[in-house]
């Protein structure tokens, strides 16, 4: 027999008896020179992945602007945001709200939020239910996700004592 069938014939016998084998590779100088440019070059490209669209760096939270909602019945005002741009397709997200009074003053101790988002021209919603974070004055709304493009409405429930009133926007999501 050559070494390769003997090897095989190794390896079935190792299945059936169910032991395996350890074997310990040592890289070579020039192994070792392509496994560290590999790493490199993989580095690189995961870097690149993480850009917005025309290769721009996805902004920081800071840079991104606060949209504002009013609630119907002009009760409380619906500050939010996306903590990163663009909002992804098919990705997890997290949008941050903050809420006031038409004075800006913050809603009382004990209000919370109900974040969602549907698209009613399909007749579905967001396949997961978001965890929702109080944090300071403000509310993350984590593990939001769109699972397709199209239009998508959001809302934002504020719920006070035994009310709740709703704000509500549309946002276009691209490919």
């Amino acid at each position: 027999m050559n070494r390769a069938s003997d090897r095989a014939s190794d390896r079935a016998s190792d299945q059936a008896s169910g032991q395996a084998k350890s074997i310990r590779c040592s890289p070579t100088p020039g192994g070792r020179r392509r496994i560290l440019s590999l790493s490199i070059g993989l580095g690189l490209l995961a870097s690149a992945c993480d850009r917005g669209e025309e290769g721009v760096a996805a902004e920081t939270t800071a840079d991104i602007e606060w949209r504002e909602a009013e609630t119907a019945d002009g009760t409380w005002r619906v500050g939010w945001r996306p903590l990163a741009e663009p909002i992804p397709t098919l990705d997890p997200f997290a949008v941050e709200v903050r809420v006031s009074d038409p004075r800006g003053d913050l809603p009382p101790e004990g209000t919370t939020i109900l974040v969602d988002a549907t698209m009613p021209h399909h007749g579905h919603g967001m396949n997961v239910v978001p965890r929702i974070l109080r944090q300071g004055d403000a509310w993350i709304a984590e593990g939001m996700l769109l699972h397709m493009p199209g239009r998508w409405e959001f809302v934002v429930d504020v719920v006070r004592e035994h009310e709740s009133e709703r704000a509500q926007w549309t946002l276009m999501l691209d490919r």
